[in-house]
């Protein structure tokens, strides 16, 4: 992750920009109906908006977010990763974006920064719903992108918030699927509200907001119907026509294929050497000019971001005081698609230099995560042991010691002594020593 400390203090692991919403370049369709339903949600334990990727569940979660964040009452936002379907990870974010948000947790905190060391998951979520119960204010805790961090523990969890919830404290969180909890029986029993893709669609009065007062209404009547509402689409139809305005839509395309479709015409447009750029970035999580140089082996990375400015249905900005962003989810997965087609090497290359950045960066996580990904385990191993072993629980916390073993390979554990006993270390930290004996 971009914001990762260094390695060496207490709280290393945290990413701070995972406590606010990652914000579009695009102008934000007013979406006041989907805000009242929220809004009116509030009365609930939980509030679902679950569909697709493009259909704006972020967007519309971080118009309301910004509305209220001033408000007086707690509003705490935290978006998920792959990283976070770990128990007590998970519950140390949720403690820490509360807390970001102005929630008075005391010891809570301190212990969240460590990573919970010594605690059990649903002991600290029983104790934290109590905490929040005595608090004067509401509290509405947002989860973004749940489904990045779901598993069979973190489902557990969600279904044990809700049953807790204080009178003050409601849940909202967005995902592609819906989490295993028994959301028509929450549903039914009015303790929960669920905002689907149908409702997240577009209005044509919204579409044609979305679109721009320079379209014409026959043309913007045209992409309505072409796209259905589908949020991210009309962003795609908007940026293509801009870049053709005399270019006719196919009529007949499939609703699944109309995102794939539109990207290609956007990315027609562009300049050979740009595409590529866009081609290399969507292996990258996210990226900024420093980043992407390394990997491409170029100096004009900044130059290209710049280019780029025009199309602002591709990025998404992730941290604008690092310069970092990232592709729209969708389109990063149409090019991933294309580049292992046309270059299957590639990605590998990619994942290598980034690795080798952010371990010049001391970002060690990060490090390791693309090492992984370019599945060179000699690598994992080497990064994990230079960054210290199990002497990392001592130096950086708890958590970096279970992201970084999270990350390797089973197999590759098992076989090296020095990871091993860092595993040991943490088994004995977690009051396993049954598993550690067994290591050792």
């Amino acid at each position: 992750m971009t914001d990762e400390e260094d390695i060496g203090g207490e709280g290393s692991w945290i990413v701070a920009s995972k406590f606010v919403p990652s914000k579009p370049n695009i102008n934000l369709v007013d979406r006041a109906r989907l805000i009242e339903k929220l809004e009116t949600g509030l009365s609930a334990k939980a509030i679902f908006l679950v569909a697709p990727a493009g259909f704006g569940k972020s967007t519309v979660l971080c118009q309301w977010f910004d509305a209220q964040h001033d408000a007086g009452d707690i509003f705490g936002w935290l978006s998920l990763d792959e990283a976070d379907c770990v128990p007590e990870q998970f519950l140390a974010y949720i403690t820490l974006s509360l807390a970001e948000a102005g929630g008075e947790l005391g010891q809570f905190e301190a212990a969240a920064r460590n990573g919970f060391p010594d605690s059990r998951a649903r002991v600290v979520l029983s104790s934290l719903m109590r905490r929040i119960g005595n608090w004067p204010h509401r509290c509405v805790l947002i989860l973004d992108d749940m489904h990045l961090a779901a598993s069979p523990e973190i489902d557990g969890l969600l279904d044990q918030m809700i049953r807790e919830s204080p009178v003050n404290f409601t849940l909202v969180l967005n995902s592609r699927s819906t989490p295993s909890v028994d959301l028509p029986g929450l549903v039914a029993a009015g303790d929960a509200i669920e905002i689907g893709a149908e409702q997240l669609r577009l209005t044509q009065a919204e579409s044609k907001e979305a679109l721009g007062v320079k379209m014409e209404e026959k043309v913007a009547r045209e992409i309505f119907e072409l796209t259905e509402g589908w949020p991210v689409a009309v962003q795609l139809a908007r940026v293509q026509k801009q870049a053709q305005p005399d270019a006719a839509f196919h009529s007949g395309i499939s609703s699944s294929l109309i995102a794939s479709y539109l990207t290609k015409q956007v990315l027609d447009t562009l300049e050979p050497d740009v595409r590529e750029f866009l081609l290399e970035m969507s292996v990258l999580e996210q990226f900024n000019a420093s980043l992407a140089d390394a990997v491409r082996g170029s100096r004009n990375s900044l130059a290209m971001l710049r280019e780029l400015e025009a199309f602002d249905a591709l990025l998404v900005p992730t941290d604008s005081a690092g310069g970092w962003t990232r592709l729209h989810h969708l389109v990063a997965e149409y090019l991933r698609e294309n580049l292992l087609a046309e270059a299957p090497g590639r990605a590998i290359e990619i994942y290598h230099a980034a690795s080798a950045w952010f371990e010049t960066e001391g970002q060690l996580i990060s490090a390791v995560r693309y090492a992984r990904l370019a599945e060179d385990e000699a690598l994992v191993e080497r990064l994990i042991l230079d960054g210290g072993g199990w002497s990392i629980i001592l130096t950086a916390g708890i958590n970096v010691m279970r992201t970084l073993l999270r990350l390797a390979p089973e197999h590759l554990v098992s076989s090296s002594a020095r990871l091993m006993v860092a595993k040991s270390y943490l088994y004995c930290k977690d009051g396993k020593y049954k598993e550690a004996r067994g290591l050792l």
